[in-house]
């Protein structure tokens, strides 16, 4: 049985790590939570955009600077096009 199943059996939350007065949170949680594609969060991680604390086998990132990059990206986003040949 994998770990977040284990915990939803036993009834547990996922809580935000307090560190130095700042939130952390798992990266998956966070991009499920704000609805953008892990990979997304993660790229952002790498360049330095949300800072993150790396620990064995997982990412936790601030979550008021996700929230912030999430948001705005969300508001610069474009409408979807309509492409030639996919109308009906």
């Amino acid at each position: 049985m994998r770990w977040q199943e284990a915990k939803k059996e036993r009834g547990e939350r996922n809580m935000a790590l307090i560190i130095n007065g700042r939130a952390y949170e798992l990266i998956t949680v966070v991009a499920r939570q704000f609805g953008v594609d892990y990979a997304t969060l993660y790229r952002a991680v790498q360049v330095g955009e949300i800072p993150s604390l790396r620990l064995p086998r997982r990412c936790l990132v601030d979550l008021m600077a996700a929230q912030k990059f999430c948001h705005k990206r969300k508001k610069n986003a474009k409408p979807p096009t309509k492409r030639a040949g996919n109308q009906q």
